[in-house]
């Protein structure tokens, strides 16, 4: 349970965040995604399906970092 909180950490500064775009993009550099992908692979498949359905229309809509974040984001979705 503690490593699906810890690895849930970077998507509630995400969403539920109400600090300004670039302020969260400086705060989610942060955060080790190899560790996130490898603790989002044991969550359940349903909640990755609903981060996946959130992250990939984003890839079209970003540019440069915002856009490889989203990449990054949803591939560890798969």
């Amino acid at each position: 349970m503690m490593a699906y909180s810890v690895g849930a950490v970077p998507l509630f500064n995400l969403f539920l965040d109400k600090e300004s775009a670039p302020v969260r993009m400086i705060s989610i550099g942060g955060y080790d995604w190899v560790e996130f992908a490898r603790v989002l692979k044991s969550v359940n498949s349903i909640i990755k399906d609903r981060i996946h359905y959130v992250a990939e229309p984003l890839i079209w809509q970003m540019n440069g970092d915002e856009g490889e974040f989203w990449r990054c984001v949803s591939g560890a979705s798969l």
